[in-house]
């Protein structure tokens, strides 16, 4: 414990000095926006359109359902760079309370593997790729993944209410983490669902006292059937999106800047129909997801095969988005360290975490042509099917001893 204290010291050191420099950054990055649109508020403007304007439709650029506004609303006060060196930092404690959830609760039902340091560095080095991403660009997927990690772990404590509501918030800040969710809702873990229930109920309601009554239910309304749309139409089609679906439709109908016309990739199909077989694709991966998650034991692993299926469901998932693999990550390392390489799925976790590494081995120029290509998505529908049939086979390993309740106590 000593020496995990130090190491998790050490970190916070360093996230230090990055947030001091990333504070000073000329390139400032998805904060800006969050920063620039919810600031409206303060003006009385509207949240996701320029009605003052004259094109009173035009988006804002803000894509997050109104919770998110709510709490992010009083950081407006702050002068920029001050905001941008101080949510680095808190975004940066998140992401380390993250790799601490996902590590304890892989100890929490099966014994360290072979060669398990190893096994913690191969699977946080590809996560960290992720982090690094998210907190360049200041994007708010760690406080995302932290809440989903956190519900997961305190419903397998035995707080399922607490645990469903830290899950309903995650879900009321980015729509991914519903999935999880899902995932209790079909295995009957009732009051993990009503915990996620009342908790959504009071997040749903909250941005009333700031929007109104009426505000609150007309930005809930238009968040649900015009900006969650116009966010998929405006990125469908954009090199970067590592989603299923978009590497799909890149490559069927054509790769495109936000909002531009494709041009032909490979084929250069009316995008209609390809974007109906998408939506049927989704939700396959999301069906397919879910019924696993009734056959398998394991918290661990039944949550590294859900947030796994987040990429092939969700239609945007840029690379800050794929914070939501650091248990997946870790649960797929040291699975390849328990079984060795001798065997197909573990082959397939390790070829699927190699080819989430990106620049690391590829370098900037082939990383981003085997983005667009749709190498990255292809690696994550390796790990998500290898992640599933090691979940399957793992669920015969030996638990380690329940923990006291002292060693049970949050890090």
């Amino acid at each position: 414990m000593p020496r995990r204290r130090w190491m998790l010291l050490l970190a916070v050191c360093a996230l230090a000095l990055v947030s001091w420099r990333t504070a000073h950054r000329r390139n400032e990055g998805d904060l800006r926006v969050y920063y620039e649109t919810v600031g409206r508020l303060s003006r009385g403007l509207d949240l996701y359109q320029r009605r003052e304007g004259p094109d009173p439709q035009r988006p804002t650029g803000f894509i997050y359902p109104p919770l998110f506004a709510v709490f992010f609303w009083p950081l407006t006060a702050l002068p920029f760079p001050l905001l941008r060196g101080l949510w680095c930092f808190a975004t940066g404690l998140c992401a380390l309370r993250a790799f601490v959830l996902a590590h304890d609760l892989l100890r929490r039902e099966r014994p360290p593997p072979p060669r398990a340091g190893l096994a913690l560095a191969a699977g946080a080095l590809v996560a960290l790729r992720f982090v690094w991403s998210d907190l360049g660009h200041g994007q708010a997927n760690l406080v995302v993944i932290w809440l989903t990690l956190e519900g997961i772990v305190q419903a397998a404590r035995g707080r399922e209410l607490l645990g469903g509501a830290l899950l309903a918030t995650a879900t009321l800040f980015k729509l991914t983490p519903a999935i999880v969710v899902a995932g209790y809702l079909v295995r009957g873990r009732r009051r993990v669902v009503l915990g996620a229930l009342l908790g959504g109920l009071i997040g749903l309601l909250l941005p009333a006292l700031v929007l109104g009554p009426l505000g609150n239910l007309d930005a809930l309304w238009r968040f649900a059937t015009v900006v969650t749309s116009w966010n998929d139409a405006q990125h469908g089609y954009v090199g970067n999106n590592a989603s299923l679906t978009s590497a799909l439709q890149r490559l069927l109908v054509g790769v495109a800047d936000a909002g531009q016309r494709p041009a032909p990739l490979l084929l250069s199909l009316p995008p209609g129909p390809v974007r109906i077989l998408c939506a049927l694709l989704s939700l396959a991966s999301l069906a397919g997801s879910l019924a696993l998650a009734r056959t398998v034991r394991g918290e661990a692993a039944r949550s590294a095969v859900l947030l796994a299926a987040i990429p092939l469901v969700s239609p945007v998932a840029w690379k800050p988005h794929l914070v939501c693999l650091v248990l997946p990550a870790l649960f797929a390392a040291e699975a390849v360290t328990r079984r060795g390489l001798r065997r197909a799925w573990p082959l397939a976790l390790a070829l699927g975490l190699l080819g989430l590494s990106g620049r690391l081995v590829l370098g900037r120029a082939a990383s981003d042509a085997f983005l667009r290509w749709g190498g990255l998505t292809g690696a994550l529908v390796l790990l998500a099917g290898a992640l599933a049939l090691a979940a399957r086979e793992e669920e015969g390993t030996p638990a380690p001893p329940p923990p006291s309740s002292s060693a049970d106590a949050p890090a």
